[in-house]
């Protein structure tokens, strides 16, 4: 497959929307531990593309790799969001998975799953900016 000349599966140049070739950075990634109401600090290491792959009204997405090779997708605001919103958000999302376990024990035909929600913060980064 080509686009724009390349051949995009063989082509060794990294993409601006790929976090290939992108510098690897420390971030803190806090996750929210429903049973025990409390979040849970550590530390991780990811390179998050340089340019997002898409958008909605709210936010962008970029392609996000940890050192592990398992991919994410980080996603920022726009526009200046408090802090508070994205821990409010992944609490809500670990809340949704307690009640699609509760619905999956019923022996549903068809199961409920949420993707796993954290925060990251980007510590290096000038504003240490969260995603």
């Amino acid at each position: 497959l080509f686009v724009n000349g390349a051949n995009i599966f063989t082509d060794p140049t990294p993409k601006p929307t790929s976090p290939e070739g992108q510098p690897a950075e420390e971030v803190t990634k806090y996750t929210y531990d429903l049973g025990n109401r409390q979040w849970v600090t550590s530390t991780m290491t990811v390179k998050i593309a340089q340019a997002p792959f898409g958008q909605g009204c709210v936010r962008v997405c970029h392609h996000m790799l940890d050192s592990q090779g398992t991919h994410y997708v980080a996603k920022f605001n726009k526009e200046n969001y408090p802090p508070e919103k994205y821990f409010h958000e992944v609490i809500m999302q670990a809340i949704c998975q307690h009640y699609a376990d509760l619905f999956n024990a019923t022996d549903a035909p068809k199961k409920v799953r949420f993707i796993e929600a954290f925060v990251i913060q980007r510590t290096q980064l000038p504003g240490n900016p969260i995603a």
